[in-house]
């Protein structure tokens, strides 16, 4: 029946959809996908009610042929049917050992994750100080670590 809060009489209203798992990330190039190993690679979700909570640690241990810029093709739910109403999320990261593009050097810059609508998958953007913000280019770096997080909602 799920779980209902003081006062709430109707079921529909009822808390009844939580779910724990892990999966398996796949990062590669947008563009072109290349080969990418792993020293260590582990992720895990929590889904309650529409709300998806999702972390990992990826260690590439070489990529290569990797080209476009960097995703993860496989996050456990899609957040199709939304509309407008949940268009794009971003999360945060932080990078070990990733030899930045030239255009981040000498700037103060930040890297986050980002999903938009209607996909299973996630990348990083960077943004730096007075620019807009860009695709983080996969072939640039071929060996890295990554701890991510990112929040997202389901339809």
């Amino acid at each position: 029946n799920g779980i209902k809060f003081q006062g709430e009489t109707d079921s529909k209203f009822a808390l009844n959809d939580y779910e724990e798992g892990t999966w398996t990330p796949v990062w590669a190039g947008l563009t072109t996908a290349g080969t990418v190993n792993y020293g260590q690679n582990m992720a895990r979700y929590t889904k309650i009610g529409n709300m998806v909570h999702c972390n990992g640690y990826s260690q590439i241990s070489s990529a290569s042929s990797s080209a476009g810029h960097w995703g993860l093709s496989n996050l456990p739910f899609t957040n199709t049917g939304l509309g407008t109403t949940s268009p794009y999320e971003t999360g945060s990261c932080m990078l070990n050992n990733f030899d930045f593009p030239a255009a981040m050097d000498d700037a103060s810059a930040w890297v986050v994750t980002y999903k938009p609508a209607s996909t299973s998958s996630m990348y990083l953007y960077y943004s730096i100080d007075a620019g807009a913000w860009a695709p983080l280019q996969a072939g640039h770096d071929t060996t890295w670590d990554i701890i991510w997080s990112l929040s997202y909602k389901v339809g």
